[in-house]
């Protein structure tokens, strides 16, 4: 009412609308539906919800929630809770990762800047692209008051950079010495989390003034909530880059999904995964990946099949978002006409082209586009976007290979358990039974490279500073180290 009332005062007395946006909440209900009642206590004081999650979380959920749609919210802590644990520890575990690194190596930035080369890192270049990207849709939705479309692209942002950029590029700061390869990597998550700060200090303004102060350049303002807001480099955008990465992305999850299905642990190394898409083009981009594709899923061999007729099928559906609208009561008939597509027509379509059908003519964005694998292929996983196959017959050496990495894995947790630094080197003696002693001696420079021993030998009664005994697929392993 006070808002309508507004509307024809200002339209009657000055002949225009007295204002130019309004920001409107909704109502905020306790978690079962009832309005929050001190007599009824049914919701959490709010002081003990910032003393525990802190003030960030609680901001943080309310932006993100239907709240700023102006729709009702059943307030839960459980919510906020969430909120630290998906996203605040994400961003805070990327920090930590950063600076850990960057003291034990002494690096220090000179700039917020990364220059543009040919031979950048493929990922240093997706991080800044996706960054961009970023920059410049919170700019456009911030400006149209659309709140509720902001916060999403953030937290899909901190994910790519936790889960993708620093989980595919660790080995970098783990390299001994200095090398170009490895600065260009701290300067690159430098700037990332240096532009984050200042995108998430309107969002989260406590954790991002704590990081700015860390990791702010010596000519900076006191505080990031004095430093102005960043505006996205368009120059530095590669959609398709973005869109190679995110279909890399698909692809593991997919052959993921094969491995628990067969159960087969991703420390074991498969021989070969094939990608299957009939664009070529859209094969040599992930190929360009190829690198990081092999250590994440640890895969032997790629490779990259245009066959995709032999391996699936392409069906389709009517965008009804689109086609809704345009076409009214044609609509159903439409629909069932685009159901009984071929693959060749289909296929042309999801490749830019067009088609004639029910007398209408159809684009790309008016058909969804699907794929399912043929039953005749039992290893093969299809989506709406792409197709793998993957070989999941193993040879002793590969069994031999996982149970080393395994191994690693023992050691790594002891030296953490010892809390040790990262850079520090050990001697290991270990006693183990069958196949993992195997395991360990076809594998053992492997296993000294990975944790940092010097020395890794076999005794009878293994002993040293720290020790553990255990169990890797039901063969003991005891393992005692040292700090050199």
């Amino acid at each position: 009412g006070w808002f309508y009332t507004l509307t024809v005062l200002g339209v009657a007395l000055f002949g225009k609308s007295p204002f130019k946006n309004v920001v409107v909440n909704g109502m905020l209900l306790a978690e079962d539906g009832k309005k929050m009642s001190k007599r009824l206590k049914n919701y959490p004081d709010p002081t003990d919800i910032i003393n525990t999650y802190g003030a960030d979380a609680l901001r943080l959920y309310m932006i993100q929630s239907p709240a700023v749609r102006a729709e009702e919210l059943r307030f839960s802590e459980n919510g906020v809770k969430e909120i630290v644990r998906r996203i605040l520890l994400k961003w805070w575990n990327s920090y930590t990762f950063f600076i850990s690194y960057a003291v034990i190596d002494g690096w220090e930035p000179k700039d917020a800047t990364v220059a543009n080369t040919d031979n950048q890192n493929i990922l240093d270049a997706w991080i800044l692209s996706r960054l961009q990207s970023l920059l410049d849709k919170t700019e456009k939705e911030m400006a149209s008051y659309h709140l509720y479309n902001v916060v999403p692209g953030l937290l899909d942002f901190i994910e790519d950079l936790t889960n993708i950029y620093i989980r595919l590029n660790r080995k970098r700061f783990w390299e001994e010495g200095d090398s170009e390869d490895k600065s260009a990597a701290y300067q690159t998550l430098y700037t990332v989390l240096y532009t984050m700060t200042k995108v998430m200090a309107p969002f989260t303004p406590f954790l991002a003034e704590k990081m700015f102060e860390n990791i702010k350049l010596k000519d900076d303002q006191e505080s990031v909530h004095l430093e102005d807001f960043p505006v996205a480099n368009k120059e530095c955008i590669r959609a398709d880059l973005e869109e190679s990465v995110a279909l890399m992305q698909r692809v593991i999850l997919m052959v993921r999904g094969i491995r628990e299905k067969k159960n087969i642990k991703i420390k074991i190394p498969l021989k070969t995964l094939s990608i299957i898409h009939r664009d070529q083009k859209l094969l040599d981009h992930l190929k360009t990946l190829e690198g990081y594709l092999k250590e994440e899923l640890n895969v032997r061999e790629i490779s990259y099949l245009t066959n995709e007729d032999e391996f699936v099928e392409l069906t389709a559906k009517a965008n009804g978002a689109v086609l809704g609208k345009k076409l009214g009561k044609k609509f159903g008939a439409m629909n069932k006409a685009i159901a009984n597509l071929d693959s060749t027509t289909i296929a042309t379509i999801e490749q830019g082209g067009s088609i004639e059908v029910e007398g209408e003519t159809l684009s790309q964005g008016d058909v969804m586009v699907y794929r399912k694998a043929k039953p005749q292929h039992e290893n093969v996983v299809s989506d709406a976007f792409i197709t793998v196959e993957l070989d999941v017959t193993l040879d002793e050496d590969q069994v031999f290979e996982g149970l080393a990495r395994e191994v690693v894995n023992r050691v790594q947790r002891l030296r953490k358990t010892a809390d040790l630094n990262l850079s520090d080197r050990i001697h290991v003696q270990y006693s183990a039974e069958g196949d993992v002693a195997k395991a360990v001696e076809k594998n053992i420079n492997y296993i000294k490279e990975q944790t940092l021993a010097l020395e890794f030998n076999a005794v009878d009664t293994p002993v040293g500073k720290h020790q553990e005994e255990c169990e890797i697929e039901k063969k003991k392993i005891s393992i005692a180290l040292e700090k050199c």
